[in-house]
């Protein structure tokens, strides 16, 4: 809780005083909301609060309490995964007294969720329908028959035509019905697996994209060397330039088997309301630059965040790192002078891609803009905290992040995206592909605006600068070999 004698305490408006209770036991870990104002949620559901009844965390699982995420994690496996990884180890030491890294194969990510079946209510038997002629002939026919031979007897052997028809159509509608709720019942038991199966794809597709984008903690550890991920992204890789903004969940669309037909409405209703819970929401900056604006304490975390990020999953021999801004923020972007992927490849190893006033970068962004019709293809990442670099008719920043180049082995080849940061919306320049709406208390707003996707309640994955300088520092311990 927010409490400061609460054994986890934490800095977060939004969390009660005494928010939920964790009970560490033999038997593993459980948790209960204490009756907090805004709930407890685990894995995106809401659990209760009877202390009877308490739900168990798993190793992964995520806790969300307030503006906070929480993951369960052993700390007893972190430490033995950090001695594997280093045992039998001796760090080479290469230029300048850089460990020279080695960047082993990628393990492939976990496969994508299976297809989910379509399940399909048969139609109902066709009501069945009175023959009043099955009625009728045989009565006319008997009166006939009494009639001519003057016998009622006739008549009774007349009427078993009309009993029969009318037990054949009671028969036929008992035998809809009972259809009909057979029909009914499998129908829901259909339904029911599907459901199942979508929570498992989604479960899947939650691997598979905690796997592409680590959460900050765990690249911290890659940092370290601790584990493989390290520039393990290559620039050819699909997942280049992707990073967490945050958690949330967001909304899923499972694969169907192949079915003819459209799905029926109830069907369709549990394919719509598929969803990821406490998933990280990825950025792709790929598809573009992305805009953040808000509270400026927030954006410097998300930016810092986005930024640590992709400086642990790629390294320098994919993509280089500039940061553009003014004397007033220079303090904030400092950091970035530990990361290598700030370098500028010259003969002077402490000349980067840095600029800390406008006019130097403006100056540095000119010579990043005549860098573009080289034949060699430069992958830049820019970080933009100045708006004056993004006004005006002469604006090398736009011209940059508006090229396109004229071969289509460049293009394929060459990616270039921004970080941009500003006090509202309005501000953003057009190119920006994702904006983030950085609000207080850790919460975010990611949208797409061309796509019209919005995406809300995201609990920001941020970074506050002593992380980030001590993230960065880390960096600066490894010499990529495969830097040209």
């Amino acid at each position: 809780g927010r409490s400061a004698e609460a054994e986890i305490s934490l800095d977060s408006a939004s969390v009660s005083w005494s928010h939920a209770v964790v009970n560490v036991t033999n038997d593993g870990v459980h948790v209960i909301d204490h009756d907090s104002s805004n709930g407890t949620y685990l894995n995106g559901r809401k659990i209760g609060s009877d202390h009877t009844q308490p739900t168990q965390i798993r190793l992964g699982d995520i806790l969300s309490i307030g503006g906070v995420c929480l993951m369960l994690v052993d700390s007893r496996m972190r430490v033995a995964n950090r001695s594997h990884a280093n045992s039998g180890k001796m760090p080479t030491a290469g230029a300048g007294g850089l460990i020279a890294f080695n960047r082993p194969p990628r393990t492939a990510l976990p496969p994508h969720a299976e297809q989910i079946s379509v399940p399909a209510r048969k139609d109902s038997p066709s009501p069945a329908k009175f023959s009043w002629v099955a009625i009728v002939a045989p009565l006319l026919m008997a009166v006939l028959l009494v009639l001519v031979l003057g016998s009622m007897r006739y008549a009774l052997i007349a009427l078993l035509s009309p009993v029969m028809a009318v037990g054949s159509w009671i028969e036929q509608k008992r035998r809809n019905k009972s259809s009909d709720k057979d029909n009914e019942q499998t129908y829901l038991a259909d339904l029911e697996k599907t459901r199942g199966e979508i929570e498992q794809a989604a479960c899947a597709e939650r691997s598979r994209t905690r796997a592409q984008v680590p959460y900050p903690h765990e690249l911290v550890d890659a940092a370290t060397g601790s584990t493989s991920v390290l520039w393990q992204v290559r620039r050819s890789h699909r997942d280049f330039y992707t990073a967490a903004v945050g958690t949330a969940n967001i909304p899923f669309t499972p694969t169907p088997r192949s079915h003819s037909g459209p799905m029926q409405p109830r069907t369709k209703a549990i394919f719509d309301h598929a969803v990821l819970r406490a998933t990280p929401l990825i950025a792709d900056l790929q598809d573009g630059p992305i805009g953040i604006w808000g509270s400026r304490d927030e954006c410097l975390c998300i930016a810092r965040s986005l930024v640590c990020q992709l400086t642990t999953l790629s390294g320098p021999a994919d993509f280089r790192l500039a940061v553009a801004t003014d004397e007033a923020r220079a303090e904030d972007w400092r950091f970035t002078a530990w990361l290598p992927h700030t370098q500028t490849g010259s003969t002077n190893p402490h000349e980067r891609f840095i600029a800390l006033d406008t006019t130097q970068a403006s100056s540095m962004l000119r010579g990043l803009r005549d860098l573009l019709n080289t034949p060699e293809p430069a992958s830049m990442l820019i970080v933009v905290d100045d708006l004056a670099l993004t006004q005006g008719r002469d604006c090398p920043l736009r011209d940059i992040l508006e090229y396109r180049p004229e071969r289509r082995e460049q293009a394929a080849r060459r990616f270039v995206s921004a970080i941009i940061i500003a006090p509202t919306v309005d501000q953003l320049p057009s190119v920006c592909h994702t904006v983030v709406h950085a609000k207080t208390d850790n919460e975010v707003t990611v949208t797409i605006p061309s796509q019209s996707e919005c995406t809300t309640h995201v609990t920001a994955a941020g970074v506050d600068a002593d992380t980030a300088r001590d993230w960065a520092r880390r960096l600066a311990r490894y010499d990529d070999p495969s830097v040209t």
